[in-house]
C-alpha cells in the first residue's frame, strides 16, 4: 500500500494557495502548518468517532494512503465550513444529508483506504448509526423527488389542462382532488401501522436477545451485569441527560440520585473494554445486528404481509 506524508497533503493545500498569490512556500512554513492541519485532522476524526490508532506512525506522526490523500485534504479544506464544524462536535443530528454528503463521503474513502474486513464493516455500520446518512438520504430523496413529483402530478391531472377543462366541471376536478388527498391519508395510515408492527417484532428479538444474554452469564457468582452494546454505549456518554432515567433503573439507584459514578464507570467500561462494577460491553463480535437480528428487507416484508392480513381479516369481519 503507497503511503503519503501528512506533510506532503499540507504541502499541496499550501501550493495550491500559494498559486493564487504567485509566491513559494518556504519549507518552515509548511512545517508549521503541518502541526496546525494535524489538530484539524485529529478534531474531525475525534467528532466522527474514528480511531487516530488507524493513520498514526510509531513516531505520532499521521500516514494516508494515497488513494484517500485528496478526500483528506477536502476534509481540512472544509475545516471552517459549518457542517464540519458541527461534525468535529458530534452534533450530526441536525445536518441535513446534503450538508454532510461529501463529508461522509471522504470519511468513508478514507477508512475504506486503510481498513479491510470486518472492521471496515463495523467502521462504516458505526459510521451511519452516528451520522444516519443514509436514513437522511431515503428522506431526501422522498422529499425531492416522490413528494414533489406527487404534488406535480396531481396538479398537472386535476387543475390546467384543455382536455379537462371540456370534459370535467370545478366540481369534478375538486372532488378527485379530495379523493386523491384521502388515498395519500390512507397510505399514511397504512405505513404508521406497518412501522408500528416492524417495532414490535424488533422488540421481540431484543428480548429474547436480552434473554439469551442473561442466560449466559447467570451462573456468574458476582452481582449479574447489565449488557450493554458499545454502540448504545457511546451514545449514553454523548449524550448523558437523555439517559439519566434509564441509568438509575439499570443499576438499581433510586429516583433523583446522583449518577456521576455511574458515568464514569461507563467512560471506564468505553477506555478498557472490561467488566466494570454494573455492566458488561457488549460488542458486534458477540451481538452483531447481522447475525442476531433479522434481515431488515425481511422483516419489513413480513410486517407488510401482516398489516395486509390485517386488512384483509377487518374486510371478512
Amino acid at each position: 500500500m503507497e503511503m503519503v506524508s501528512f506533510y506532503n497533503i499540507v504541502k499541496e493545500i499550501m501550493e495550491e494557495k500559494s498559486k493564487k498569490k504567485s509566491f513559494r512556500v518556504p519549507s518552515d512554513i509548511v512545517s508549521k502548518e503541518t502541526s496546525k492541519y494535524s489538530r484539524y485532522f485529529k478534531e474531525i476524526l475525534y467528532g466522527a468517532k474514528i480511531s487516530l490508532d488507524y493513520f498514526q506512525t510509531a513516531k505520532n506522526n499521521y500516514e494516508i494512503p494515497l488513494e484517500a490523500k485528496d478526500a483528506v485534504k477536502r476534509l481540512l479544506q472544509l475545516y471552517t465550513s459549518k457542517p464540519m464544524k458541527a461534525i468535529r462536535n458530534s452534533q450530526f443530528e441536525h445536518l441535513t444529508y446534503q450538508e454532510m454528503q461529501e463529508i461522509v463521503g471522504c470519511l468513508e474513502i478514507l477508512l475504506r483506504s486503510k481498513l479491510q474486513g470486518k472492521t471496515l464493516l463495523l467502521e462504516i455500520e458505526k459510521l451511519a448509526f452516528l451520522m444516519k446518512h443514509p436514513l437522511k438520504e431515503a428522506i431526501s430523496e422522498l422529499e425531492e423527488e416522490s413528494l414533489e413529483e406527487l404534488m406535480r402530478d396531481a396538479k398537472l391531472m386535476l387543475t390546467s389542462n384543455a382536455e379537462l377543462d371540456l370534459q370535467l366541471n370545478q366540481r369534478d376536478r375538486t372532488v378527485l382532488m379530495k379523493y386523491y388527498n384521502q388515498e395519500i391519508q390512507k397510505l399514511n395510515k397504512g405505513l404508521r401501522r406497518i412501522i408500528d408492527i416492524v417495532m414490535e417484532l424488533r422488540e421481540e428479538e431484543i428480548l429474547l436477545i436480552s434473554d439469551k444474554a442473561t442466560e449466559k452469564y447467570k451462573h456468574e457468582t458476582y452481582r449479574e451485569k447489565t449488557p450493554i452494546h458499545n454502540k448504545v454505549l457511546e451514545e449514553i456518554l454523548e449524550e448523558p441527560d437523555e439517559y439519566i432515567k434509564d441509568l438509575r433503573k439499570m443499576v438499581g439507584l433510586p429516583p433523583g440520585s446522583d449518577i456521576t459514578t455511574i458515568l464514569a464507570e461507563l467512560e471506564t467500561l468505553r477506555q478498557s473494554k472490561e467488566d466494570t462494577l454494573h455492566f458488561r460491553l457488549v460488542t458486534d463480535d458477540d451481538a452483531s445486528f447481522r447475525q442476531k437480528y433479522s434481515d431488515t428487507v425481511d422483516l419489513i416484508n413480513n410486517a407488510i404481509e401482516i398489516y395486509q392480513e390485517e386488512i384483509r381479516s377487518n374486510k371478512l369481519t
